[in-house]
């Protein structure tokens, strides 16, 4: 499975939000157990200047504006305000 292996970086989210897998390499360079992300909120881990765009976004998914959106989402590494991604 594709996010078994590898150094990739993924995220499988329920609508809400909760983190229901998270890729090991994205665990490495974030510095967590992938059993202390699973069940959070994403936004626990986002950087505090992609809250605003990503709930944008999400909003507009939901109201059918968009379909799908892509953009390059910043994370907190583990005990530090330094950002990966």
């Amino acid at each position: 499975m594709l996010f078994d292996h590898g150094g990739l970086g993924l995220i499988k989210l329920s609508a809400d939000g909760t983190i229901e897998f998270i890729s090991q390499g994205l665990c490495d360079a974030l510095g967590y157990e992938m059993h202390e992300l699973n069940g959070q909120s994403v936004q626990n881990i986002t950087h505090p200047d992609d809250i605003a765009l990503d709930e944008e976004m999400v909003a507009q998914l939901e109201s059918g504006q968009l379909t799908n959106y892509t953009f390059e989402k910043r994370y907190l590494k583990k005990g530090t305000n330094n950002r990966c991604g």
